[in-house]
């Protein structure tokens, strides 16, 4: 079993057969997929992700109620926690989901399972409530908030190959999972800039308050997520709420 896992022996082997019978999967790989569940759970920081998705509702709310003051503070915040939600956080609770699907396949599941997959639909419904012109957006802002230089939505010289330089006209843009060239990109943010009024403030606040209801269920997901871990292991969870960075 591997270390710190939050199944039993006994639970482990049920999860791995439920696995085999859903998904046709061998033994072998069936005991992979599920140690890969297992091992990201054990590095994971279950109080940065808390943390994160309380600072994102604190500042969409804020936003929302027009108490942001400054608003360029609270809307950058607003934005970074905003993509870090959509992909990070989505992804590394996907895991979850897929094994809590195949479980539920067999009739079954287990509630840290249940509560994690939660956590990946709460990512997913907040995605899925923006247009892909808002998910190209909200990356664009994202990406000039978190770095000195708004680059990555630029034109520039392909790296690599010297013999026959080209220009890139296109980037991967994390919050839709694909490429959009760098016209588009930016036809999109002027659009929508310009529906507001060229307003900073403004489009922070329409997109707080569309994604309010969304954000506020991922809150509750992942304080149910969190309960189970701190159930399944609370020296460790009590030990780093009193000694731990975030904790002080």
């Amino acid at each position: 079993m591997t270390r710190n896992s939050p199944f039993t022996s006994d639970e482990r082997e049920r999860v791995v057969a439920s696995m085999i019978s859903h998904s046709g999967l061998n033994q072998g790989d069936a005991e992979k997929l599920l140690a890969s569940f297992e091992q990201r759970r054990s590095a994971r920081d279950l109080h940065l992700e808390r943390q994160w998705v309380t600072n994102l509702a604190a500042v969409c709310r804020a936003i929302s109620e027009g108490r942001a003051q400054p608003p360029s503070l609270f809307a950058a915040v607003f934005w970074i926690r905003l993509y870090g939600v959509i992909t990070d956080l989505r992804d590394r609770f996907r895991k979850a989901s897929e094994l809590h699907a195949m479980l539920v396949g067999n009739g079954k599941s287990l509630p840290l399972l249940i509560s994690g997959a939660e956590v990946f639909s709460a990512c997913t419904a907040i995605r899925d409530c923006l247009s892909d012109e808002e998910l190209v957006f909200a990356a664009f802002l994202r990406h000039g908030h978190a770095h000195v230089y708004q680059d990555g939505f630029e034109y520039s010289v392909e790296r690599g190959n010297p013999a026959a330089p080209a220009l890139r006209t296109k980037t991967f843009v994390g919050t839709t999972g694909k490429h959009s060239s760098i016209e588009d990109v930016h036809a999109i943010v002027n659009q929508v800039m310009a529906d507001h009024g060229n307003d900073d403030s403004a489009v922070a606040l329409t997109f707080a308050k569309k994604l309010w209801p969304g954000i506020s269920r991922l809150v509750d997901a992942m304080n149910t997520f969190f309960g189970e871990c701190q159930a399944d292991a609370p020296s460790d969870v009590a030990r780093s709420s009193t000694g731990g960075e975030l904790g002080r």
